[in-house]
């Protein structure tokens, strides 16, 4: 027995999930095989620790939605067999493993035009600057758990963020005072949001985490904006809209 709530829920939830694993082991079997990535993607998994680790990643996130689910009653257990069963547990999870594989190939697209400016050698440290404020930007949308930390729809939104990466590569070698310029614009809200993150803790509000997380999104949707028309936002941004979400950040607890 548990003292403590969520603790019991957890547990609870687990415990569920290894009888409906045993239920559906065969299932679950071809379900990791059906994960797995084409070999072709071999060098552009290797940020993320390879192909293998992509494709744990990807049946864990799988597994969690499909299994892990607060049933109370042996009547509400047998009602999820029934529906488990009627999904085709082997077929799940492929349009995740689209996306990722999505997302894949644009960060190496971004990685292989940064490296091709790297290759020429050039002198000048303000190029150097600028390559390495683009390299930056990867690692941040793309940590080695991006797979457990976005939902399929997030990822859709990532290949058009890492687009534009690969899109301010090539103009901001044409002309960077004008790359300088529009980064200055983003870069007191980059700065502001990093004051969130470092002045939150364990008393901060779900709802201001999710407003934070908003804003995060929210700047990359303005660096759309200014680096990659072309490639389109997902609704109207502006550094107006920005201002306004700080404003009512501020004011939650």
């Amino acid at each position: 027995l548990f003292t403590d709530a969520a603790r019991a829920e957890s547990a609870h939830t687990h415990g569920v999930a290894a009888l409906l694993r045993r239920h559906f082991a065969e299932e679950l079997k071809f379900l990791k095989r059906s994960l797995k990535l084409p070999p072709l993607l071999k060098r552009q998994t290797v940020y993320f620790g390879g192909q293998d680790q992509i494709a744990a990643q990807l049946y864990q996130s799988v597994t969690q939605a499909l299994l892990h689910r607060p049933v109370l009653t042996a009547a509400d257990y047998h009602a999820r067999l029934t529906e488990l069963a009627a999904l085709k547990i082997h077929q799940c999870g492929q349009d995740l493993r689209d996306a990722v594989i999505a997302v894949v190939e644009a960060h190496h697209e971004a990685r292989c035009r940064i490296a091709a400016v790297e290759q020429r050698r050039i002198a000048a440290p303000v190029v150097g600057r600028f390559l390495q404020t683009l390299k930056d930007e990867l690692t941040r949308l793309m940590p080695d758990n991006f797979v457990r930390l976005y939902d399929r729809q997030r990822l859709l939104h990532v290949v058009r963020y890492l687009r534009t990466v690969s899109i301010r590569v090539e103009r901001g070698m044409v002309d960077l005072e004008k790359d300088r310029a529009r980064q200055a614009q983003v870069t007191p809200f980059i700065e502001h949001l990093q004051r969130l993150m470092q002045s939150m803790d364990a008393g901060t509000s779900m709802q201001k985490r999710a407003a934070v997380e908003r804003f995060f999104w929210m700047i990359e949707e303005y660096k759309v904006s200014l680096f990659a028309q072309e490639v389109g936002t997902d609704g109207p941004v502006s550094a107006k809209r920005l201002k306004q979400l700080v404003g009512e950040i501020e004011r939650m607890i």
